[in-house]
Protein backbone atom coordinates (compact mmCIF):
# COMPACT_ATOMS: atom_id res chain seq x y z
CA UNK A 1 0.00 0.00 0.00
CA UNK A 2 0.92 3.75 -0.22
CA UNK A 3 3.52 4.82 2.25
CA UNK A 4 3.66 8.23 1.30
CA UNK A 5 3.08 10.90 -0.96
CA UNK A 6 4.99 14.29 -1.79
CA UNK A 7 4.65 16.06 -4.73
CA UNK A 8 7.56 18.64 -5.71
CA UNK A 9 7.74 21.99 -7.02
CA UNK A 10 5.76 25.25 -7.50
CA UNK A 11 3.26 26.16 -9.82
CA UNK A 12 5.98 25.56 -12.12
CA UNK A 13 6.53 21.94 -11.45
CA UNK A 14 7.50 19.43 -14.18
CA UNK A 15 7.28 16.17 -12.33
CA UNK A 16 5.78 14.61 -9.12
CA UNK A 17 7.04 11.79 -7.04
CA UNK A 18 4.93 8.84 -5.45
CA UNK A 19 6.48 6.19 -3.07
CA UNK A 20 4.38 2.88 -3.81
CA UNK A 21 5.17 -0.69 -2.73
CA UNK A 22 5.32 -3.31 -5.01
CA UNK A 23 2.60 -6.43 -3.98
CA UNK A 24 4.76 -9.29 -3.00
CA UNK A 25 4.62 -11.99 -5.36
CA UNK A 26 2.62 -10.19 -8.12
CA UNK A 27 5.27 -7.48 -9.52
CA UNK A 28 1.85 -5.14 -10.10
CA UNK A 29 2.57 -1.63 -8.93
CA UNK A 30 -0.65 -0.72 -6.02
CA UNK A 31 -1.39 2.37 -4.73
CA UNK A 32 -3.92 2.21 -1.80
CA UNK A 33 -4.20 -1.74 -2.63
CA UNK A 34 -5.78 -0.69 -6.41
CA UNK A 35 -3.63 -1.11 -8.86
CA UNK A 36 -2.10 1.79 -10.52
CA UNK A 37 -3.19 1.75 -13.44
CA UNK A 38 -6.60 2.05 -12.45
CA UNK A 39 -5.83 5.57 -11.57
CA UNK A 40 -5.05 6.80 -15.19
CA UNK A 41 -7.41 4.01 -16.92
CA UNK A 42 -8.74 6.59 -19.37
CA UNK A 43 -7.23 7.06 -22.62
CA UNK A 44 -7.36 10.75 -22.65
CA UNK A 45 -5.83 10.97 -18.78
CA UNK A 46 -3.29 8.88 -20.34
CA UNK A 47 -2.45 11.31 -22.78
CA UNK A 48 -2.40 14.10 -20.15
CA UNK A 49 -0.04 12.26 -18.20
CA UNK A 50 2.17 10.68 -21.35
CA UNK A 51 4.38 7.73 -20.21
CA UNK A 52 3.18 8.32 -16.78
CA UNK A 53 4.83 5.70 -14.38
CA UNK A 54 8.80 5.40 -14.60
CA UNK A 55 10.34 3.85 -11.94
CA UNK A 56 13.55 6.23 -11.05
CA UNK A 57 14.46 4.56 -7.77
CA UNK A 58 14.62 1.28 -6.04
CA UNK A 59 14.85 0.76 -2.29
CA UNK A 60 14.83 -2.29 -0.27
CA UNK A 61 12.71 -5.13 -1.72
CA UNK A 62 9.64 -3.82 -2.63
CA UNK A 63 9.53 -0.37 -2.59
CA UNK A 64 10.06 1.96 -5.87
CA UNK A 65 9.30 5.72 -6.33
CA UNK A 66 7.41 6.66 -9.41
CA UNK A 67 8.25 10.03 -11.26
CA UNK A 68 4.58 11.30 -13.31
CA UNK A 69 5.90 13.21 -16.00
CA UNK A 70 3.68 16.29 -17.93
CA UNK A 71 3.95 14.73 -21.49
CA UNK A 72 6.47 17.20 -23.06
CA UNK A 73 4.51 20.27 -21.27
CA UNK A 74 7.12 22.13 -18.97
CA UNK A 75 5.68 25.67 -16.63
CA UNK A 76 2.33 26.53 -16.69
CA UNK A 77 0.98 24.06 -19.03
CA UNK A 78 2.53 20.74 -17.53
CA UNK A 79 1.48 22.11 -13.72
CA UNK A 80 -1.75 22.14 -14.77
CA UNK A 81 -1.92 19.25 -16.95
CA UNK A 82 -0.52 17.24 -13.29
CA UNK A 83 -2.82 19.67 -11.51
CA UNK A 84 -6.11 17.99 -13.26
CA UNK A 85 -4.67 14.45 -13.50
CA UNK A 86 -3.97 14.48 -9.84
CA UNK A 87 -7.58 15.78 -8.73
CA UNK A 88 -9.34 12.66 -11.08
CA UNK A 89 -7.39 10.05 -10.39
CA UNK A 90 -9.95 9.05 -6.96
CA UNK A 91 -13.00 9.55 -9.95
CA UNK A 92 -14.83 12.65 -8.00
CA UNK A 93 -18.17 13.05 -9.63
CA UNK A 94 -18.28 16.66 -9.98
CA UNK A 95 -14.56 18.32 -10.56
CA UNK A 96 -14.22 22.54 -9.58
CA UNK A 97 -12.11 24.29 -12.25
CA UNK A 98 -11.28 27.25 -11.52
CA UNK A 99 -9.91 29.93 -14.31
CA UNK A 100 -6.94 26.97 -14.82
CA UNK A 101 -5.86 27.99 -18.00
CA UNK A 102 -5.69 31.48 -17.31
CA UNK A 103 -1.62 31.57 -17.17
CA UNK A 104 -1.94 30.15 -20.62
CA UNK A 105 -0.93 31.45 -24.31
CA UNK A 106 -3.09 31.55 -26.66
CA UNK A 107 -2.36 28.43 -28.32
CA UNK A 108 -1.70 26.50 -25.45
CA UNK A 109 -5.13 27.65 -23.77
CA UNK A 110 -6.86 26.35 -27.23
CA UNK A 111 -5.26 22.96 -27.13
CA UNK A 112 -6.21 22.55 -23.68
CA UNK A 113 -10.03 23.32 -24.07
CA UNK A 114 -10.32 20.82 -26.42
CA UNK A 115 -8.38 18.19 -23.87
CA UNK A 116 -10.53 18.66 -21.49
CA UNK A 117 -13.55 18.69 -23.09
CA UNK A 118 -12.56 15.18 -24.36
CA UNK A 119 -11.43 14.32 -20.76
CA UNK A 120 -15.16 15.28 -19.37
CA UNK A 121 -16.94 13.39 -22.17
CA UNK A 122 -14.49 10.22 -22.01
CA UNK A 123 -14.72 9.95 -18.09
CA UNK A 124 -18.82 11.29 -17.81
CA UNK A 125 -18.25 13.55 -15.04
CA UNK A 126 -19.29 17.10 -14.49
CA UNK A 127 -16.93 19.66 -14.56
CA UNK A 128 -18.03 23.16 -13.19
CA UNK A 129 -15.59 25.67 -14.90
CA UNK A 130 -15.32 29.20 -13.72
CA UNK A 131 -13.91 31.46 -15.99
CA UNK A 132 -14.07 35.53 -16.94
CA UNK A 133 -13.03 34.26 -21.18
CA UNK A 134 -16.58 34.81 -22.29
CA UNK A 135 -15.06 32.89 -25.44
CA UNK A 136 -14.31 30.71 -23.07
CA UNK A 137 -17.09 29.81 -21.56
CA UNK A 138 -19.18 29.16 -25.41
CA UNK A 139 -16.66 26.70 -26.05
CA UNK A 140 -16.42 24.90 -23.06
CA UNK A 141 -19.92 24.31 -21.79
CA UNK A 142 -23.41 22.72 -21.94
CA UNK A 143 -24.64 25.14 -19.65
CA UNK A 144 -23.66 28.70 -19.01
CA UNK A 145 -24.41 30.45 -15.49
CA UNK A 146 -23.49 34.22 -15.77
CA UNK A 147 -23.01 35.74 -12.56
CA UNK A 148 -23.47 39.58 -11.93
CA UNK A 149 -22.15 40.59 -7.98
CA UNK A 150 -22.80 36.98 -7.02
CA UNK A 151 -26.69 36.74 -8.46
CA UNK A 152 -27.42 34.57 -11.24
CA UNK A 153 -28.26 36.73 -14.49
CA UNK A 154 -28.66 33.59 -16.76
CA UNK A 155 -28.46 29.70 -16.90
CA UNK A 156 -29.19 28.30 -20.52
CA UNK A 157 -26.61 26.45 -23.30
CA UNK A 158 -24.31 28.55 -24.96
CA UNK A 159 -26.41 28.86 -27.95
CA UNK A 160 -29.14 30.43 -25.53
CA UNK A 161 -26.91 32.71 -23.63
CA UNK A 162 -25.17 34.07 -27.05
CA UNK A 163 -28.79 34.39 -29.08
CA UNK A 164 -31.25 34.94 -26.61
CA UNK A 165 -29.46 36.69 -23.41
CA UNK A 166 -32.40 38.06 -21.06
CA UNK A 167 -30.68 41.70 -19.99
CA UNK A 168 -28.29 44.04 -21.51
CA UNK A 169 -25.22 42.70 -18.58
CA UNK A 170 -25.69 38.97 -20.04
CA UNK A 171 -25.67 40.52 -23.91
CA UNK A 172 -22.23 42.52 -23.46
CA UNK A 173 -20.61 40.20 -20.96
CA UNK A 174 -20.78 37.46 -23.42
CA UNK A 175 -19.55 38.67 -26.96
CA UNK A 176 -19.73 41.99 -28.47
CA UNK A 177 -23.73 44.01 -28.85
CA UNK A 178 -25.47 46.74 -30.15
CA UNK A 179 -27.92 47.89 -27.82
CA UNK A 180 -30.65 50.31 -29.09
CA UNK A 181 -33.33 51.63 -27.62
CA UNK A 182 -36.50 51.21 -29.56
CA UNK A 183 -40.73 50.94 -29.42
CA UNK A 184 -42.43 47.41 -29.94
CA UNK A 185 -44.77 48.53 -32.15
CA UNK A 186 -46.77 45.00 -32.14
CA UNK A 187 -46.15 41.61 -31.63
CA UNK A 188 -43.51 40.55 -34.83
CA UNK A 189 -42.50 44.16 -35.41
CA UNK A 190 -40.46 46.81 -33.51
CA UNK A 191 -39.07 50.65 -34.21
CA UNK A 192 -35.41 52.13 -33.89
CA UNK A 193 -33.41 54.67 -35.38
CA UNK A 194 -36.49 55.63 -37.29
CA UNK A 195 -37.60 52.83 -39.05
CA UNK A 196 -39.65 49.36 -38.44
CA UNK A 197 -38.29 46.11 -38.63
CA UNK A 198 -39.87 43.04 -38.65
CA UNK A 199 -38.82 40.68 -35.48
CA UNK A 200 -39.83 37.15 -34.35
CA UNK A 201 -40.27 38.37 -30.55
CA UNK A 202 -44.07 38.45 -29.19
CA UNK A 203 -45.64 38.96 -25.99
CA UNK A 204 -44.90 42.78 -25.09
CA UNK A 205 -47.52 45.57 -25.02
CA UNK A 206 -48.44 47.62 -28.03
CA UNK A 207 -45.77 50.46 -27.95
CA UNK A 208 -43.82 49.31 -25.45
CA UNK A 209 -40.18 50.77 -24.83
CA UNK A 210 -37.54 48.27 -24.95
CA UNK A 211 -34.03 47.39 -25.63
CA UNK A 212 -32.96 45.80 -28.91
CA UNK A 213 -29.86 43.90 -28.95
CA UNK A 214 -28.18 43.57 -32.45
CA UNK A 215 -24.69 41.06 -32.42
CA UNK A 216 -22.11 42.79 -35.33
CA UNK A 217 -22.00 40.05 -37.31
CA UNK A 218 -25.89 40.28 -38.02
CA UNK A 219 -25.39 43.44 -39.72
CA UNK A 220 -25.54 43.53 -43.83
CA UNK A 221 -23.62 46.26 -45.65
CA UNK A 222 -25.23 47.06 -48.40
CA UNK A 223 -25.44 50.57 -50.60
CA UNK A 224 -26.82 53.49 -48.76
CA UNK A 225 -29.95 53.72 -50.96
CA UNK A 226 -30.66 50.27 -50.53
CA UNK A 227 -30.08 50.26 -46.52
CA UNK A 228 -32.78 50.64 -43.70
CA UNK A 229 -30.17 52.55 -41.94
CA UNK A 230 -27.65 54.13 -43.03
CA UNK A 231 -24.00 55.14 -41.45
CA UNK A 232 -20.71 56.87 -41.31
CA UNK A 233 -17.68 54.37 -41.23
CA UNK A 234 -15.29 55.78 -38.80
CA UNK A 235 -12.89 53.41 -37.71
CA UNK A 236 -11.82 49.84 -39.61
CA UNK A 237 -9.73 47.10 -37.87
CA UNK A 238 -8.80 44.14 -39.77
CA UNK A 239 -8.96 40.85 -37.50
CA UNK A 240 -8.38 38.46 -39.67
CA UNK A 241 -11.31 36.52 -40.74
CA UNK A 242 -13.11 39.96 -40.62
CA UNK A 243 -13.07 43.38 -40.30
CA UNK A 244 -14.52 45.05 -37.72
CA UNK A 245 -15.61 48.58 -37.97
CA UNK A 246 -16.36 51.17 -36.01
CA UNK A 247 -20.04 53.14 -37.70
CA UNK A 248 -21.60 56.16 -36.62
CA UNK A 249 -25.66 55.89 -36.86
CA UNK A 250 -26.98 59.19 -35.67
CA UNK A 251 -25.15 59.85 -33.28
CA UNK A 252 -24.33 55.95 -31.87
CA UNK A 253 -22.02 53.89 -32.02
CA UNK A 254 -22.80 50.93 -33.72
CA UNK A 255 -20.18 47.55 -34.06
CA UNK A 256 -19.88 45.66 -37.46
CA UNK A 257 -18.09 42.82 -38.50
CA UNK A 258 -17.79 41.58 -41.93
CA UNK A 259 -16.07 40.09 -44.77
CA UNK A 260 -16.34 43.28 -46.42
CA UNK A 261 -14.14 46.12 -46.12
CA UNK A 262 -15.13 49.56 -46.05
CA UNK A 263 -13.23 52.34 -45.53
CA UNK A 264 -13.15 55.21 -43.09
CA UNK A 265 -15.39 58.37 -44.41
CA UNK A 266 -17.50 56.04 -46.22
CA UNK A 267 -21.16 56.08 -46.05
CA UNK A 268 -22.84 52.77 -46.03
CA UNK A 269 -26.41 51.22 -45.94
CA UNK A 270 -27.73 48.82 -42.79
CA UNK A 271 -30.13 45.71 -43.34
CA UNK A 272 -31.11 43.41 -40.15
CA UNK A 273 -33.28 40.32 -40.81
CA UNK A 274 -36.31 39.32 -38.44
CA UNK A 275 -34.00 36.65 -36.99
CA UNK A 276 -31.12 38.74 -36.26
CA UNK A 277 -32.93 40.96 -34.31
CA UNK A 278 -33.56 39.93 -30.05
CA UNK A 279 -35.64 42.52 -27.64
CA UNK A 280 -35.47 42.71 -24.11
CA UNK A 281 -38.34 44.52 -21.58
CA UNK A 282 -36.17 47.89 -20.28
CA UNK A 283 -36.84 46.58 -17.26
CA UNK A 284 -34.37 43.66 -17.37
CA UNK A 285 -31.31 46.06 -17.95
Amino acid sequence: MAKKEQFLGTGRRKKSIARVRIMAGTGNITVNKRDVEEFFGYETLKMLVRSPFVVTETTGKYDVFVSVKGGGYTGQAGAIRHGIARALVNHPEVLLLDEPLGALDLKLRKEMQLELKRLQREMNITFVYVTHDQEEALTMSDTVVVMNKGKIQQIGSPQDIYNEPRNAFVAKFIGDSNIVDGIMEKDFLVSFGGQEFACVDRGFKPREPVQVVIRPEDVDIVPPSAGKLTGLVREVIFKGVHFEMHVDVEGKEWLIHSTQASQPGELIGMNIGPDEIHIMSREEV
